[in-house]
This record gives C-alpha cells, sequence and structure tokens, in this order.
C-alpha cells in the first residue's frame, strides 16, 4: 500500500466513524455539553464539519502559505441553526467533496511541502 492510500484508508475510517457516531446521535446527543466549557456535542461537530469546509479545495503552494482555518468561524456560525441532522447531512456531503479532491490527487501532491496546525510537513 502507497503512502497516498494508506493516508486515504486513514481518512476514510476516521470519516466513517465519525458519520457513525452523528448518525447514532439523539437530540439530547446533540445538545450535551462537551469538556469544552462553550461547546455542546453539535459545536464539537461543526468545528469538524468547518474544518472540512475549510480545507475543501484548498492545496498549498509552499509550507509558508498560512492554513485556510479563518473559514472555520463563519461556518460554525451558520450551523448553530442546523438540527444535528442536517449538520451530519452536510458533514456527509463535505467528506464526499473531500475524499473526490483529494483521490484526485497526485502522489506530487501529497508530498508537496505544507503547514499545518503543528508546523512544517507534508500535505500529506
Amino acid at each position: 500500500m502507497s503512502e497516498r492510500d494508506r493516508i486515504m484508508q486513514n481518512y476514510d475510517d476516521v470519516w466513517g466513524s465519525i458519520d457513525t457516531l452523528m448518525s447514532s446521535m439523539s437530540d439530547d446527543d446533540w445538545a450535551t455539553q462537551s469538556l469544552c466549557p462553550d461547546w455542546t456535542a453539535h459545536g464539537v461537530m461543526s468545528h469538524l464539519a468547518g474544518i472540512e469546509h475549510a480545507l475543501s479545495g484548498w492545496l498549498p503552494s509552499s509550507a509558508d502559505e498560512k492554513l485556510p482555518f479563518d473559514h472555520i468561524a463563519g461556518y460554525i456560525e451558520g450551523a448553530q441553526s442546523w438540527s444535528g441532522a442536517e449538520l451530519a447531512a452536510d458533514y456527509r456531503r463535505l467528506i464526499d467533496e473531500r475524499r473526490a479532491q483529494l483521490s484526485a490527487l497526485s502522489d506530487e501532491d501529497f508530498a508537496r511541502p505544507s503547514p499545518t496546525p503543528v508546523g512544517p510537513a507534508t500535505y500529506g
């Protein structure tokens, strides 16, 4: 298995786990307070979907480029009015887009220098 295939399999595993969790959540579950004092489970899931929204279509030109995370706050703000089912549906839409975008990238794209939350690394 190539590094790119391994990365995509890991993404699919994580995305699938999150989808399974969201699919099992009741309205009360979505309203459950998380360990983060300002967020319910809905807020946490909105943040995860917001990250996928921000990264959708983004491919860095260098490790010095700024991560596109300034788009997350607007997504979370809009998602606050959604039901859990609506958020889960939009998450699935975002993941379908991201999966298609990432699947279309080459090994060279995955090896590109990229900024990450923990410092420079590869896009993969």
